[in-house]
């Protein structure tokens, strides 16, 4: 316990070097968060609270394909929970392995397939929000030609994404058993058969469709959300020149090196604004964290909850519980 609090003290010490760098080079304005108007304040929690209930009805789809029966309710509370331990846990991914945990305690049947969905609607996800940044991009570089290098990029990156989740969605694997000394061929197949347990083609197409347009609601939403924060800080971009660079710097805050990457996403935007000609890209990006990661303060309850059932005081209810 106290080496786990002394790494999560050094990670928030990285994320402050990070923010300090940036703050002397004039590169992040603190007083941007406090001149968030009210109606802002409103929104910005309006739209993080349809983005988790939207990503709370993706799980429950992807999960109801595997033969998991959970509520949306219950999918809110644990991506809740996913968000606050992304403030405890490097990367802005983090949070995932938290709540596949604390599933995998309650589901008593189908466990690698529970992975497997939790698997499949992060790369869902992920795919959905670089696909919306190389559209973007497309038009940014049509309109400004000289972005044309980094369109190519962008597309680069969505076209190796796209081959990895078609391979993962649609090449049905059967586990086998590894009949070869060579260690390098057993590790393979020791892969290839973790692969094929978590049954991810076993979802059905009308799911993944209704999955895939979910996610791309979701960052969507997420990016309208990150272009207002854009506008009370000043960046200079409009809507399309905020969707060509913010997936790429929502991807780089994945990055596990800080607490939710705090810092790191900052850093990330701070360039990529510059890039298609805006400013102001980490206080933009520090403004939306606020609200981007508000759902942890429903998150600790949720910890909270959990602790105590785990020591038999307080329950949740159950996985199968629709009423919840």
């Amino acid at each position: 316990m106290r080496t786990r609090a002394l790494l999560v003290v050094l990670e928030y010490g990285v994320a402050a070097a990070i923010l300090y760098s940036l703050s002397r080079r004039d590169a992040l304005d603190l007083d941007v968060l406090a001149t968030i108007p009210a109606g802002l304040a409103v929104a910005g929690l309006a739209i993080v609270t349809v983005m988790v209930y939207l990503g709370s009805v993706r799980v429950k789809l992807l999960l109801r394909d595997q033969g998991i029966a959970i509520s949306t309710a219950r999918c809110f509370l644990f991506n809740c929970l996913s968000t606050f331990y992304s403030l405890l846990l490097p990367g802005g991914l983090s949070g995932d392995a938290a709540r596949a945990y604390y599933l995998l305690r309650e589901v008593e049947q189908r466990r690698a397939a529970l992975l497997g969905s939790l698997i499949l609607d992060r790369v869902l996800g992920l795919l959905a929000m670089i696909g919306l940044g190389t559209a973007a991009s497309a038009v940014l570089a049509f309109i400004k030609p000289s972005l044309l290098a980094y369109f190519v990029q962008v597309l680069a990156v969505f076209l190796v994404g796209l081959a990895g989740a078609a391979a993962l969605v649609f090449v049905e694997l059967k586990p086998r058993p590894a009949r070869t000394p060579n260690r390098a061929a057993r590790a393979y197949e020791l892969v290839r058969n973790l692969v094929a347990r978590l049954d991810i083609p076993g979802h059905s197409k009308k799911t993944l469709a209704q999955a895939l347009i979910l996610s791309v609601a979701i960052h969507s939403l997420t990016i309208v959300l990150i272009y207002l924060c854009s506008t009370l800080a000043g960046a200079g971009l409009d809507l399309i020149g905020v969707f060509s660079v913010a997936p790429l710097g929502l991807l780089a805050n994945a990055v596990p090196v800080s607490p939710g990457g705090l810092g790191v996403g900052e850093q990330a935007f701070e360039l990529l604004y510059a890039l298609v000609g805006g400013t102001n890209g980490a206080s933009s990006f520090l403004t939306a964290r606020f609200f981007i990661y508000s759902p942890a303060l429903v998150g600790a309850l949720v910890a909270a909850m959990l602790f105590l059932r785990l020591h038999r005081i307080a329950p949740l209810g159950k996985p199968g519980d629709t009423t919840r």
